[in-house]
């Protein structure tokens, strides 16, 4: 059979001119949208820069505070199929990159999704009780945020991986070591560090015996000078004293004695006005002791005697050694208690300074104990909370500028005991219990909870209706609650956020 001229030539006048709706565009364009988000938590990304290069041309688009984008007026070459590279960066750093994206001539959708956390990452933990050790390649050991590294001093000891816990070993040199802990995510943006100090004794034969550095270190500011005191370690055990000064609490300690001190006091003089923290440490037959707790004498705080990060066993605050000071997020371990004498005034360094785990503070028939900012003009949300488990009890206390960061000022979990006690001037709620899948038999007697910028009393149920099995006892009763910016008494988790 023929083909028929007039046939063929309609058809190759189809295939030279496409259809109307084409012909009369000097470009072909589309669309390309979608989302930006991130594992393991699934939060969508904002800020993050959307770029997608056709040829020779780049497109991009930011992501909005919902996570998503939309690039517009995408050029075209073919009408069927083209080819692309789509990438995302944050603070200018690649963060997810595609090749060979395809794209058609309709509307085109791509939801992104990045592996590891683009906001700035949480400090890491670390697993470590002790500060002495004859290993000179120390390992460690903790938590992190997942696809996020951990280094030591600058040195990557823990690559991303999508598992929280890490681990690494860092190399110390002979005596005390300071350890700037510090985890980096997938941008490279680095967390808040976590200061540690840890002293290697090295021996070429045998072992050599470990020593701690002096107790109730104490600092007061005189005009341009700070006078430094300890209590002296046994006589004869030691040569003398180092002490140590920085202006950033935890960290960057500098020596400022030439000789080690015999006695146990050491007078800095001429200091410049500003903010000043001290540490001491013991001398022994060539040897250097870890540091002692840190001390501050301050033109805008007022010092103490500092508490450890970690409390492992049983102890007791008496006021002789007060007051004390908080400059971190401190945490009493499952079996141990602190147990705060009547009269004992606890102080806390604005940040994030907080006290959790078995509280005993018991002032009945006594001067109250008093939890407060280490602040000289103290305000509310200068410091975190106290964080109650157990069978704590705070009795005849009286806690106040707390609430820092949306925390609360007074945290009561299991079958903790809050009473006669005044919870004032807080920035978040007063006093929260907590369910939190457990029973709970909180108490909340006899107290005046007032002026906090939140409620008096938030009680989180949302947990416990999920599981009926779990039951909430707790008694609020006989309580004066007045003059809370949100309310009284609040049920429910919404408005304590």
């Amino acid at each position: 059979m023929k083909t028929r001229p007039y046939i063929l030539a309609l058809f190759l006048i189809i295939i030279a001119f496409p259809t109307e709706s084409h012909a009369n565009n000097k470009y072909i364009t589309t669309i390309l949208k979608g989302t930006v988000s991130q594992i393991p938590d699934n939060a969508t990304v904002r800020g993050a820069k959307v770029s997608l290069l056709v040829g020779d041309v780049e497109y991009t688009a930011l992501t909005g505070s919902n996570g998503r984008y939309q690039i517009e007026d995408i050029v075209l070459s073919n009408l069927i199929l083209n080819k692309g590279v789509l990438t995302v960066r944050v603070n200018e750093v690649v963060i997810k990159k595609k090749n060979n994206f395809l794209l058609g001539v309709k509307e085109n959708k791509s939801d992104l999704v990045i592996e590891g956390n683009v906001r700035v990452p949480r400090t890491p933990d670390l697993d470590l009780m002790y500060t002495y050790t004859n290993d000179k390649l120390e390992k460690f050991k903790g938590q992190k945020d997942a696809y996020s590294s951990v280094y030591i001093n600058g040195t990557e000891v823990a690559p991303p991986t999508s598992s929280r816990k890490w681990k690494g070993s860092f190399e110390l040199k002979r005596g005390l070591n300071t350890l700037v802990i510090k985890s980096k995510n997938i941008c490279g943006i680095e967390s808040k560090p976590l200061v540690f100090h840890i002293t290697y004794f090295y021996s070429s034969e045998g072992t050599v015996e470990f020593f701690d550095g002096p107790e109730n270190v104490r600092a007061k500011r005189e005009e341009a000078n700070s006078v430094v005191s300890w209590d002296l370690i046994d006589e004869g055990s030691v040569a003398g004293y180092n002490i140590y000064r920085t202006n950033v609490s935890g960290r960057s300690y500098g020596k400022i004695n030439s000789e080690p001190v015999s006695g146990n006091s050491y007078t800095d003089i001429g200091i410049p006005a500003g903010d000043y923290f001290y540490t001491v440490t013991a001398v022994r037959e060539g040897y250097e002791s870890g540091f002692s707790l840190e001390t501050t004498a301050a033109e805008n705080f007022l010092g103490g005697t500092g508490l450890p990060d970690r409390i492992t066993k049983d102890t007791i605050l008496t006021r002789e050694g007060g007051p004390y000071l908080v400059s971190s997020a401190v945490v009493i371990e499952n079996g141990a208690s602190l147990i705060i004498e009547p009269g004992v005034e606890v102080r806390f360094m604005a940040g994030q300074a907080s006290l959790s785990g078995n509280i005993i503070a018991d002032a009945s028939g006594g001067e109250p104990i008093i939890f407060t900012s280490a602040r000289k003009r103290a305000s509310p949300g200068d410091w975190k909370g106290l964080d109650l488990n157990g069978e704590s009890v705070l009795n005849n206390c009286k806690i106040e500028y707390a609430g820092r960061d949306k925390t609360d000022a007074v945290s009561l979990r299991g079958e903790s005991v809050l009473k006669n006690s005044s919870v004032t001037s807080n920035a978040h709620n007063g006093v929260g219990i907590k369910t939190e899948g457990r029973d709970t038999k909180v108490l909340v007697s006899g107290n005046n909870i007032s002026k906090n910028e939140k409620n008096g009393i938030l009680v989180s149920d949302s947990k416990s209706h999920k599981d009926q099995s779990v039951k909430n006892s707790s008694v609020i009763i006989g309580n004066e609650i007045r003059g809370n910016s949100a309310g009284g008494i609040f049920t429910g988790s919404q408005r304590g956020e």
